[in-house]
């Protein structure tokens, strides 16, 4: 099987702003969400998060997203933080709606931001 093409720095720099864009969304879907604290991970998205294998230095990062502390990323390369940025979001998805409806849901944004 061939190696998958390398993205152009634009198509990367386009991935790490919808995925950014996917966890802002997620966390504010929260119903408990207030501009005034800290937007903390609720206890279920932690507990799916320990089933996900990460290397170190992505799973120190989504850590650091799911206590709402966001200057994790500068040692990481681009494609690992869009690796904690969607594992976060999925994450945050997992705690506030059965594995099997955020499952769908993140399907129907992949069917609408994969469309030409």
């Amino acid at each position: 099987m061939p190696a998958a093409p390398a993205l152009t720095p634009l198509a990367a720099d386009y991935m790490e702003q919808q995925a950014s864009g996917l966890l802002s969304g997620a966390v504010m879907l929260d119903p408990a969400f207030s501009v005034h604290r800290h937007a903390v991970m609720p206890p279920a998205g932690l507990a799916w998060l320990k089933t996900v294998p990460m290397t170190e230095p992505v799973a120190a990062a989504v850590h650091a997203l799911a206590g709402d502390g966001g200057d994790r990323f500068s040692f990481l390369s681009q494609e690992e933080r869009v690796m904690a940025l969607a594992a976060s979001t999925a994450a945050r998805l997992i705690a506030l709606y059965e594995p099997t409806e955020a499952l769908q849901r993140l399907h129907k944004v992949r069917e609408v931001v994969s469309r030409p």
